[in-house]
């Protein structure tokens, strides 16, 4: 498999992530409490058991993660990988095109 095909893959799990991380904030699965509803990627990485810096490198397609570590982000926000590859599945060029715009006006800007 060639880098392009591994980057594409990368990207479609950084948006599936964040399409959950967005449900758990407006519809939590794991809780009723509020304040145990994971928001932000230090509370995942705490109810994961992963480094902060871990996290935000696969919501932002910026490493490649083992399967083993993406399992552990979404069963911390409370949802099964039967849905992760569901919403995977369906990830639209359209949204990978978008995310790849978002991602370099994020990198220009930190350039100026």
């Amino acid at each position: 498999m060639d880098k392009k095909y591994h980057n594409h893959v990368q990207i479609k799990v950084a948006i599936t992530l964040k399409k959950l991380l967005s449900e758990n904030k407006t519809h939590p699965v794991n809780t009723n409490d509020e304040k145990e509803v994971l928001k932000s990627y230090e509370s995942i990485a705490i109810a994961a058991d992963l480094r902060k810096a871990t996290v935000n490198d696969i919501f932002n397609a910026n490493t490649k993660s083992r399967i083993i570590t993406l399992i552990a982000v979404v069963e911390s926000l409370g949802f099964s990988m039967n849905l992760f590859g569901k919403i995977y599945d369906a990830v639209t060029e359209k949204e990978i095109a978008d995310f790849l715009f978002l991602k370099k006006n994020k990198e220009k800007q930190k350039t100026k």
